[in-house]
């Protein structure tokens, strides 16, 4: 699970994209994507990012 501390940097970084890769796992990414559901990108194969 993303820890609480590490959640709350990121906010504070104000990231234009949060992509967790499938190591992360399904409780850490549902965690991210609460936190940061303006960043959040749900990553799959053949997902295109633009920065």
């Amino acid at each position: 699970m993303v820890a609480r501390a590490t959640r709350e940097e990121l906010k504070q970084r104000a990231c234009a994209a949060i992509v967790p890769g499938h190591c992360t796992g399904w409780r850490a990414m549902h965690a991210l994507s609460a936190a940061l559901p303006e960043a959040f990108i749900q990553n799959s194969v053949g997902t295109r990012y633009e920065l």
